[in-house]
């Protein structure tokens, strides 16, 4: 596995002067064309399953890519009076993600995602009590609750970062 930095890009979709447009912006910066707050910077997008309003936590992550990520342009729904143009992109069967949860006392959770026949799985690898942060309950719900909505538009603008059930990873950096 290799560790690597998280995404910091997401697709803004709209239809400006007649015309489709999507657009890179940083994930932290909200919609100012549109006036609303981006969707990455609030519960629960902005930081991994569990750890809101929690201080002095760390997330690092890491992937294994037993193959190419296929990316391609598709049609979504978007708020708009007609679909819109997204990149998209697949992870192939064997990808593993891992999210590696610390504070200065050491690893307290090490999270994996694991890609086989299409679909993926979830699974704590690794848990240390001794090091969690004061507050830490879990994430509290099934991954697949938030991960299902990777690079989805939930109102008209900026996406969801991601994509293939997939925050932190993402080919528009690349």
């Amino acid at each position: 596995m290799r560790f690597y930095r998280k995404a910091r890009l997401v697709q803004r979709l709209s239809i400006l002067n007649g015309r489709d447009h999507n657009e890179l912006v940083d994930v932290g910066q909200d919609d100012t064309l549109f006036n609303r707050v981006n969707p990455n910077r609030i519960f629960p997008w902005a930081v991994s399953g569990g750890m809101h309003d929690l201080t002095g936590w760390r997330s690092d992550v890491a992937v294994y890519l037993p193959g190419p990520v296929e990316t391609f342009t598709r049609r979504v729904e978007a708020g708009a009076r007609r679909a819109l143009p997204r990149t998209s992109w697949a992870f192939p069967d064997g990808t593993v993600f891992a999210d590696v949860l610390s504070t200065d006392k050491g690893v307290f959770e090490i999270r994996t995602r694991t890609k086989r026949d299409g679909n993926w799985s979830n699974k704590v690898a690794y848990r240390n009590a001794e090091h969690v942060p004061a507050g830490y309950t879990g994430a509290r719900k099934a991954c697949n609750e938030c991960h299902d909505h990777a690079g989805e538009n939930l109102h008209y603008g900026t996406a969801i970062r991601g994509d293939d059930e997939t925050f932190s990873w993402s080919p528009l950096e690349k």
